[in-house]
């Protein structure tokens, strides 16, 4: 069974404007955790190491 749903472009566009908006937020929220609970890093250390080196 399929249902249908008619809207004007510019609805539909903010409707998808607002899903990928969230989902930034989410992705947000879960890396702000993972750093939160020591399970990630700002850099790499090859990184930071590299720009400490020079």
């Amino acid at each position: 069974m399929y249902q249908v749903v008619i809207s004007k472009n510019n609805k539909f566009q903010q409707l998808l404007s607002d899903a990928e908006m969230f989902q930034d937020i989410r992705d947000f929220d879960l890396a702000q955790a993972k750093l939160a609970r020591g399970e990630d890093e700002l850099l790499p250390l090859s990184v930071a190491q590299a720009i400490l080196d020079g």
